[in-house]
């Protein structure tokens, strides 16, 4: 990582102010067939040459490292030879070290062999002269990812959103925590971003704080890395989009899935971008974690979309049916094969395999797979002559399979053949802002699901105690707590604390652990409820419409009250 540079070493001077007649004033230069843009700053200086530390970088072979400087300001703009080998030209004159030449608009200056106009277009910043406008960040990160591209520097978009009663007022704010050698632009109301480099992040979010410390406003930021988050001016805009408002993405079911937490929008990102290629994608994380959702948004991003999407558990068959079930067999290649049949890799062709549990795969089913992999051929079980196949693998483990390697279990050969691109899965309680989300959308369809108007709503303590869960059993523990908290509830609107009936050894605070072995104690409603439906049927020896009579309620709700309660015969003919 370089070292933070100083304010001689930008080569940018910090003053601002509003363009000359009031337009944004840029230098344009064709390099390499394409077009790039470096829009200048209302007052200042900027070097121009080869040595990427400069502030205008062109890798072209007949500049110098630091070439010319031009200088903006007072309506002027003027160039000035920094005595370069190949020189600076200006209307066909070589000027001299150190002669200063007016510029305009449409002028041009060769420099070396590389001719560089003065361009005006957009607006200018605004009249404070602390913001850019839109297209100009644009193009100046697009003239940074070319750079990064070049060289290998470091660079990222910091992204803020502001809001509160004093959320628009505060730009002059954002810009001095950012410093003038890094112009902000307002997207929007309340909405900046600004180029910086990865490691100056925590320092410009201090001060950040601190400039709004004592203002009427939320703060959240992201931040989009070159490389990490994208490699172009749209990519890392769309990125920092992204992490500031979630993802939301569609299931195989149609319902929504809720991408909130930064490393989780990285992720799906990731997984857009592996799912144009055909690479084999191994799918890492914790049991419940979220693994076949990931395989099932990466199939349907994919080009394969339109083709089947097979599924298959690979602990949950022997491994005599594990490669029946795979590749199929041949008429009477062992008993009971009374006719030849498919595997489910052929019925897959053109589409996706996931292989869910790989690490549960037998060894002798590795190597198998290892030589589907290679040849993309498959050969039936009494088969002689093998079938060529278009699949693309997506495997998923809860294991360390290189751990699993070392100990003789896993083929090493079979885990990089699977592992071309890895992406691992945060655990539930790594995602704290989606804990409350999932439970919500979990509540909307599981209520509709029992045909409820409304649904229940979480209390308070109830998110609070959600989010101090360690949910060992990640997302798919959670969608079961939130059916068993609708269960117990009834017909509350509310879900309380005690509906949730938490695993008391999963807390990290023992203060917690004892309230909820108070609420496990302590009679429910929904408790007293069972008993009273239970008394009335036994009064009633069973007799529906009577017991409906006696609870005061109708025939069809005391039946969704024996549901919702697993109540049978037994429980109230019992002694």
């Amino acid at each position: 990582m370089p070292p933070a540079r100083s304010r001689k070493e930008d080569d940018v001077s910090t003053e601002t102010a509003a363009a000359p007649h009031g337009r944004q004033l840029a230098l344009s230069v064709v390099l390499d067939k394409h077009t790039i843009t470096y829009p200048l700053p209302p007052h200042g200086e900027v070097v121009i040459g080869r040595d990427v530390q400069v502030a205008c970088s062109f890798g072209h072979h007949s500049l110098s490292r630091r070439h010319a400087i031009v200088r903006v300001g007072d309506g002027d703009l003027t160039i000035e030879d920094l005595g370069s080998k190949n020189g600076t030209y200006v209307g066909g004159r070589r000027l001299a070290p150190a002669e200063r030449y007016p510029l305009g608009v449409g002028c041009s200056a060769v420099l070396g062999s590389l001719a560089i106009v003065v361009v005006a277009w957009g607006t200018s910043p605004a009249a404070a002269g602390d913001l850019w406008g839109v297209d100009a960040l644009v193009s100046r990160l697009e003239y940074e990812c070319a750079r990064a591209r070049r060289s290998g520097r470091e660079l990222a978009l910091l992204r803020l959103r502001l809001r509160g009663p004093a959320a628009e007022a505060q730009a002059a704010q954002v810009a001095a925590a950012f410093g003038s050698e890094h112009p902000v632009c307002a997207l929007g109301a309340g909405d900046f971003a600004a180029i910086v480099f990865p490691h100056q992040v925590a320092a410009t979010r201090a001060r950040l704080a601190a400039a709004l410390a004592n203002e009427q406003v939320e703060l959240r930021d992201a931040v989009a890395v070159y490389g990490d988050d994208g490699r172009t001016a749209e990519q890392l805009l769309a990125s920092s989009e992204y992490q500031l408002d979630g993802l939301v993405r569609t299931g195989a079911s149609g319902a929504p899935i809720l991408v909130i937490e930064p490393a989780m929008v990285r992720l799906h990102l990731l997984a857009e971008r592996a799912a144009a290629t055909d690479a084999s994608v191994l799918l890492l994380g914790e049991t419940g974690a979220g693994k076949e959702i990931l395989a099932e948004t990466i199939h349907r991003a994919s080009p394969r979309r339109d083709r089947p999407l097979l599924r298959l558990n690979c602990a949950a068959f022997s491994e005599t049916l594990l490669e029946s079930e795979l590749f199929g067999h041949e008429k009477g290649s062992f008993s009971g094969a009374v006719q030849a049949k498919p595997g489910l890799l052929e019925t897959a062709h053109g589409g996706t395999v996931f292989l869910d549990e790989i690490g549960e795969l037998p060894l002798g089913l590795q190597a198998k797979l290892l030589r589907v992999l290679e040849s993309g051929e498959i050969l039936r079980i009494g088969g002689l002559k093998p079938k060529q196949i278009d699949v693309r693998f997506i495997a998923a483990t809860n294991r360390d399979l290189l751990a699993e390697s070392r100990r003789g279990a896993f083929r090493v050969d079979l885990y990089y053949r699977l592992n071309g691109v890895s992406l691992a899965i945060p655990p539930l309680r790594e995602r704290p802002a989606e804990i409350e989300a999932l439970a919500v959308q979990f509540l909307e369809r599981l209520s509709a699901r029992l045909g409820r108007k409304e649904p229940s709503r979480l209390t308070a303590e109830a998110i609070a105690r959600l989010k101090r869960y360690r949910w060992p059993g990640n997302v798919r523990e959670l969608r079961n707590v939130i059916q068993r908290a609708l269960v117990l509830c009834g017909d509350s609107p509310e879900i309380s604390p005690e509906h949730l009936e938490l695993d008391a050894t999963c807390f990290d605070d023992p203060e917690e652990t004892e309230r909820i072995a108070d609420d496990a104690a302590a009679p429910t409603p929904e408790v007293d409820e069972r008993q009273r439906v239970t008394d009335a049927l036994r009064r009633c020896a069973g007799n529906q419409s009577r017991a409906a009579k006696l609870l005061g309620m109708s025939r069809t709700t005391l039946i969704k009250r024996m549901l919702q309660y697993g109540l049978r015969g037994r429980d109230w003919f019992a002694d």
